[in-house]
Protein backbone atom coordinates (compact mmCIF):
# COMPACT_ATOMS: atom_id res chain seq x y z
CA UNK A 1 0.00 0.00 0.00
CA UNK A 2 3.02 2.25 0.60
CA UNK A 3 4.09 2.20 -2.93
CA UNK A 4 0.68 3.56 -4.08
CA UNK A 5 0.33 6.01 -2.14
CA UNK A 6 4.05 7.02 -3.40
CA UNK A 7 2.89 6.88 -6.59
CA UNK A 8 0.07 9.03 -6.01
CA UNK A 9 2.16 11.76 -4.43
CA UNK A 10 4.24 12.05 -7.17
CA UNK A 11 7.18 10.48 -5.35
CA UNK A 12 10.94 12.21 -6.29
CA UNK A 13 12.44 9.17 -5.22
CA UNK A 14 14.52 8.28 -8.33
CA UNK A 15 14.17 4.02 -9.40
CA UNK A 16 16.89 2.37 -9.02
CA UNK A 17 19.90 2.15 -11.69
CA UNK A 18 19.60 -1.44 -13.96
CA UNK A 19 22.45 -3.39 -14.89
CA UNK A 20 23.72 -3.31 -18.30
CA UNK A 21 21.43 -5.19 -20.61
CA UNK A 22 18.58 -5.40 -18.15
CA UNK A 23 16.39 -3.85 -20.79
CA UNK A 24 16.68 -6.97 -23.10
CA UNK A 25 13.68 -8.80 -24.58
CA UNK A 26 13.32 -11.17 -21.88
CA UNK A 27 13.25 -8.23 -19.04
CA UNK A 28 10.64 -8.77 -16.49
CA UNK A 29 8.83 -11.59 -18.30
CA UNK A 30 7.58 -9.87 -21.23
CA UNK A 31 9.92 -11.51 -23.45
CA UNK A 32 8.38 -15.01 -22.18
CA UNK A 33 5.53 -13.99 -23.34
CA UNK A 34 6.75 -13.06 -26.57
CA UNK A 35 8.58 -15.76 -26.90
CA UNK A 36 5.51 -18.17 -26.86
CA UNK A 37 3.34 -15.97 -28.53
CA UNK A 38 5.92 -16.09 -31.81
CA UNK A 39 6.13 -19.71 -31.64
CA UNK A 40 2.61 -19.98 -31.59
CA UNK A 41 1.53 -17.91 -34.11
CA UNK A 42 4.94 -19.53 -36.59
CA UNK A 43 3.07 -22.65 -35.91
CA UNK A 44 -0.29 -21.50 -36.90
CA UNK A 45 1.08 -19.77 -40.04
CA UNK A 46 2.96 -23.11 -40.74
CA UNK A 47 -0.64 -24.72 -40.30
CA UNK A 48 -2.07 -22.71 -42.51
CA UNK A 49 0.78 -22.88 -45.30
CA UNK A 50 0.38 -26.74 -44.88
CA UNK A 51 -3.20 -26.85 -45.78
CA UNK A 52 -2.57 -24.30 -49.14
CA UNK A 53 -1.17 -26.88 -51.14
CA UNK A 54 -2.45 -29.85 -52.93
CA UNK A 55 -4.79 -31.89 -50.95
CA UNK A 56 -5.09 -34.72 -53.77
CA UNK A 57 -1.46 -34.29 -55.31
CA UNK A 58 -0.83 -37.17 -57.68
CA UNK A 59 1.49 -39.99 -58.56
CA UNK A 60 2.70 -40.53 -62.22
CA UNK A 61 5.25 -43.71 -63.61
CA UNK A 62 7.30 -43.57 -66.49
CA UNK A 63 8.81 -46.44 -68.03
CA UNK A 64 10.41 -47.67 -70.85
CA UNK A 65 7.84 -50.11 -71.57
CA UNK A 66 4.93 -47.77 -71.29
CA UNK A 67 2.83 -45.84 -73.31
CA UNK A 68 1.86 -41.77 -73.40
CA UNK A 69 -1.59 -42.60 -73.77
CA UNK A 70 -1.36 -44.90 -70.62
CA UNK A 71 -3.01 -43.32 -67.24
CA UNK A 72 0.84 -43.20 -66.15
CA UNK A 73 -0.41 -45.14 -62.83
CA UNK A 74 2.33 -48.05 -62.05
CA UNK A 75 0.05 -50.54 -63.79
CA UNK A 76 -0.33 -48.53 -66.35
CA UNK A 77 3.29 -46.37 -66.74
CA UNK A 78 3.91 -43.47 -69.66
CA UNK A 79 6.43 -43.67 -71.92
CA UNK A 80 7.96 -40.51 -71.76
CA UNK A 81 9.31 -37.84 -69.39
CA UNK A 82 8.55 -34.67 -71.02
CA UNK A 83 4.47 -36.38 -71.02
CA UNK A 84 4.68 -36.65 -67.69
CA UNK A 85 6.27 -33.36 -67.53
CA UNK A 86 3.44 -31.88 -69.45
CA UNK A 87 0.68 -33.60 -67.18
CA UNK A 88 2.35 -32.50 -63.96
CA UNK A 89 1.04 -30.40 -61.68
CA UNK A 90 2.70 -28.77 -58.50
CA UNK A 91 2.93 -30.85 -55.72
CA UNK A 92 2.98 -34.07 -58.19
CA UNK A 93 5.36 -37.20 -57.68
CA UNK A 94 6.85 -38.65 -60.67
CA UNK A 95 8.02 -42.38 -60.41
CA UNK A 96 11.02 -43.19 -62.78
CA UNK A 97 11.49 -46.80 -63.68
CA UNK A 98 14.88 -47.86 -64.65
CA UNK A 99 15.72 -48.39 -68.56
CA UNK A 100 16.98 -46.45 -71.51
CA UNK A 101 14.99 -43.50 -72.10
CA UNK A 102 15.19 -42.65 -76.25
Amino acid sequence: MRANEDLNRGSSREPAARPAGAESALAGGRGIRFLVLSVFWHLVLLAAAGSALPAGAAEYTVAPAGSDTAAGTRAQPFRSLQHAADVMQPGDTCVIRAGTYR
